[in-house]
């Protein structure tokens, strides 16, 4: 015995079928209008450690026509594929940046302008980078060459058992220089011995600057916990 559909069999069908019409088209407006897609780091995130920002386009971009404006926090800028990578550098925290993409162009010739993407600049945790991040940002920064002029560079770079003091420049060299802290513990330690061991280094590396007289506060300090092993570092 056949059953003949019922009325509202029906309309749920022509329902599911109109909304299966509607994800449908939504789906290809996605993948045919040319838009931004993503940044990474969100917006929202951007801390004063950023080595960069890269924003994400849903097609693939023509290198040769694509124009970020200049600005005295970017050092520069790259196109691969679809993403654009800006470098940035010296950030403040609590300061408010605008990065301003005037051109991008897709390999279709599709065009988006006067792009903006701003954001506020957080405290950074240096512990809380990427390990990826954290070498990006020293390779970057051993690009630059600190000022002899500053008067922490006649104790630094300096080390003992417990931790290594290292000079690195920002920005275009005229900025305070950052100074990167490697605290050293030893191997086995108990985990919950660490953290009181790590403050007494920092303690350590401070009481020595300021045996110098260098005021640290005028500084940037970054520490990084390097873990030695008993075949060496």
């Amino acid at each position: 015995m056949k059953l003949k559909p019922t009325k509202n069999l029906k309309i749920y069908i022509i329902g599911g079928l109109i909304l299966v019409l509607i994800a449908v088209s939504i789906l290809v407006r996605q993948a045919v209008v040319f838009r931004v897609t993503s940044t990474s780091p969100k917006l929202p995130d951007v801390t004063t450690f950023a080595p960069y920002v890269k924003i994400s386009f849903n097609h693939t971009l023509d290198a040769k026509k694509v124009s970020v404006d200049k600005a005295s926090f970017i050092t520069s800028y790259s196109v691969d594929k679809n993403v654009i990578t800006v470098k940035v550098n010296n950030l403040g925290s609590g300061q408010k940046y605008t990065i301003h993409v005037a051109t991008a162009t897709d390999t279709s010739g599709k065009v988006l302008k006067n792009l903006t993407f701003s954001f506020t600049a957080a405290a950074g945790d240096w512990d809380k980078l990427s390990k990826k991040d954290q070498q990006t940002i020293l390779d970057e920064q051993a690009k630059k060459v600190p000022s002899v002029s500053d008067p922490v560079m006649q104790y630094v770079p300096y080390s003992t058992l417990d931790y290594i003091i290292n000079p690195v420049a920002v920005g275009d060299g005229n900025a305070p220089l950052t100074l990167h802290i490697q605290l050293l513990m030893a191997p086995n330690t108990p985990l919950d011995q660490q953290p009181a061991i790590l403050a007494q280094y920092k303690q350590e590396a401070s009481d020595y600057l300021k045996s110098k007289n260098i005021d640290i506060t005028k500084y940037q300090v970054t520490y990084e916990q390097v873990d030695e092993q008993l075949n060496g570092r």
